[in-house]
């Protein structure tokens, strides 16, 4: 299940099936994406636009998972991205444009309109996690260099790296709106490093396993979910738990104008 930016679509598959996008709240379906042939869904992405929707998928636990972005309102698929392991693409926030984990290796952009690679640069190691930053002039792109985790900070003209931790495998990466923030997730703590000074400080911890990190789009707060299904809202001005919210989830999403939010339970 994954909503779209405005909260107007809801992208939902059902294993093997179709992925259907249905309008909210009365769940008609709008569009239909065909299947691929023995992929089953597993994680869907919205281009911040939402007129992309990306679907990964794989056939099974030891197959190579894929990709395929959809142009959502004709039902076109744009683009088929292999080896997508874990969520290692990231929509650009204005243009029509991704980046993904190319090969063993290397991170490609690929032009969505016209599914051809703009370029390419080498990571030293397979990404595993990429995500753009919000005004789309850098990219976070967490791998394994050798027997190491590094989770590296790339700017987009040029492929140049400044490196953010060498450590710990990261479960998420999320930056705030502003560009100063970027959150990294990995075991039950939560991790925050600060663009303007290079640092990364621990801000706490979750009971269990951290899985998902989302700032509020006025940065002040940021909002980290973990398997003991509980969100804890952390203020960003005194580097402090605010609030924990009970629902049985470890997923949020705000709506694109930030005056709503959702949240995915089980």
């Amino acid at each position: 299940v994954a909503l779209d930016p405005k909260f107007e679509r809801l992208a939902l598959a059902r294993g093997f099936g179709p992925v259907e996008i249905c309008s909210v709240p009365d769940l008609r379906v709008l569009v239909t994406l065909p299947a691929s042939t023995n992929r089953a869904a597993t994680f869907g992405c919205w281009s911040r636009d939402g007129r992309f929707l990306a679907v990964r998928g794989t056939e099974g636990y030891h197959a190579r998972p894929t990709a395929e972005v959809w142009e959502v309102a004709s039902a076109r698929r744009v683009l088929l991205v292999p080896e997508t392991l874990w969520a290692s693409f990231s929509f650009h926030p204005r243009l029509a444009q991704m980046v993904a984990a190319s090969g063993e290796d290397s991170v490609a952009f690929w032009d969505l309109e016209r599914g051809q690679i703009l370029k390419r640069f080498a990571m030293g190691g397979r990404a595993q996690l990429i995500e753009y930053s919000s005004n789309g002039e850098k990219f976070a792109v967490a791998r394994q260099v050798g027997t190491k985790w590094v989770t590296s900070v790339f700017e987009v003209e040029s492929g140049a790296e400044s490196k953010v931790v060498t450590g710990p495998r990261f479960n998420s990466i999320s930056w705030v709106q502003q560009d100063r923030w970027v959150a990294l997730i990995a075991n039950n703590e939560v991790h925050l490093h600060d663009q303007k000074t290079d640092e990364t400080r621990l801000l706490g911890h979750h009971k269990r396993e951290a899985r998902s990190a989302v700032f509020s789009p006025d940065g002040r707060y940021l909002f980290t979910g973990a398997d003991e299904q509980e969100i804890i809202c952390w203020d960003l001005r005194s580097m402090e738990r605010a609030f924990s919210i009970g629902l049985q989830s470890a997923q949020l999403q705000f709506r694109a104008d930030g005056l709503g939010c959702a949240i995915t339970t089980s």
